[in-house]
């Protein structure tokens, strides 16, 4: 019975030996692709987390920036052609970068805010208070918006 061949091999010492290295390497294989695995299943969901944590705030932020655009519309009058052509360039950008998880590249992507210089003469003969309040809430707004199409993006 020793010398019958199993899978085209006979039972030797030697074959005994590649085989038993062979099943390391496959165990090795195994355990280094579940570790793999494992990092992007914990990465995945602290993404998935934020983007519901993001999408409760947004919920929460978009019917007060709304509503202090309203306000500002009602103080200070129609503001929005001289919003339109004061803008020059970009206050929110947005960089991308990658990430190593594990040997897989994530895109990561980070928003920064540039000081734009603007004339701020929105409001003067009044409302400017309320302006600025919803100029803030629509940047914290964006904010929110950027984080949440960045982690759909992935």
């Amino acid at each position: 019975m020793s010398s019958e061949k199993i899978e085209g091999v006979f039972a030797t010492r030697m074959n005994q030996q590649i085989y038993k290295v062979k099943a390391k390497g496959a165990q090795k294989g195994y355990e280094l692709l579940k570790k793999k695995s494992d990092a992007l299943k914990v990465r995945f969901r602290s993404m998935l987390k934020e983007i519901k944590e993001n999408k409760e705030e947004l919920a929460r932020i978009m019917p007060e920036s709304f509503i202090s655009l309203a306000s500002a519309y009602y103080t200070a009058g129609e503001f929005r052609e001289d919003v339109i052509s004061d803008a020059k360039e970009a206050s929110m950008r947005v960089q991308a970068t990658e990430d190593n998880v594990a040997g897989v590249k994530l895109p990561v992507f980070m928003q920064s805010i540039v000081d734009v210089d603007s004339t701020n003469n929105l409001g003067l003969a009044g409302g400017g208070q309320q302006v600025e309040e919803a100029r803030k809430n629509f940047r914290e707004l964006l904010g929110k918006l950027i984080k949440i199409g960045v982690y759909m993006f992935i």
